[in-house]
């Protein structure tokens, strides 16, 4: 039985800017589909090590005894952005999320056919995940990192500040390094060279 967490004020509010409720005895209360992605993260070897959780439907109760709350908040964050950080004048489709088992990464990819408009992926990478080394021959890429991270690029490291843009040209080998103790969230915004291609089956790892 899961022991009630005691968030901080300044926690409760980050909490609350997604439109998540903080209700009595500690639980968090989300939309289904956030609840359940919020338990197949937990289950992370990486975050099963430092927060136990249950779910009851759309709620999640928090076991005090083995939480790290900043993390805890951060996948909050990250889970809220993967649903809903999203322009819908560019989205044609459901998200697909897609795990991808030994990196650490969850994705929503939008629009996997361009049909004349941008293809647009939102993911989040977990803690001491990353972006794989790979390289795209039929379209360039442009990413937002709404958090900071080290990028590699054709052999070279860039440290990224949040909130910035990084482009890639076609053919170049890009990735991210481990990202520590600490969830990046970003959006990848795909440019095809040519048109009604399945972008999703353009994807090249070099390691």
């Amino acid at each position: 039985m899961a022991i009630p967490l005691r968030f901080t004020g300044a926690e409760i509010q980050r909490i609350q800017r997604l439109d998540y409720t903080y209700a009595k005895k500690g639980r968090i209360l989300m939309p289904l589909r956030h609840a359940m992605l919020v338990e197949d993260i937990s289950k992370q070897p990486i975050i099963s090590s430092k927060i136990e959780l249950e779910r009851h439907s759309n709620a999640i109760l928090i076991n005090q005894a083995a939480c790290n709350t900043r993390l805890l908040v951060e996948m909050f964050e990250a889970v809220s952005f993967l649903f809903r950080a999203t322009d819908p004048r560019i989205s044609i489709t459901e998200p697909e999320l897609t795990p991808k088992e030994g990196f650490f990464i969850y994705q929503m990819l939008r629009n996997t056919l361009t049909l004349g408009k941008m293809p647009v992926q939102h993911l989040i990478i977990l803690p001491d995940g990353r972006l794989p080394l790979h390289y795209h021959e039929t379209y360039k890429e442009t990413f937002k990192f709404i958090d900071s991270v080290t990028f590699h690029i054709n052999g070279k490291e860039i440290q990224v500040p949040e909130n910035s843009f990084k482009s890639v040209p076609i053919g170049s080998v890009h990735g991210t390094v481990p990202s520590g103790d600490r969830f990046i969230r970003a959006v990848a915004m795909k440019l095809p060279r040519v048109k009604n291609v399945l972008v999703k089956d353009d994807f090249h790892l070099v390691e």
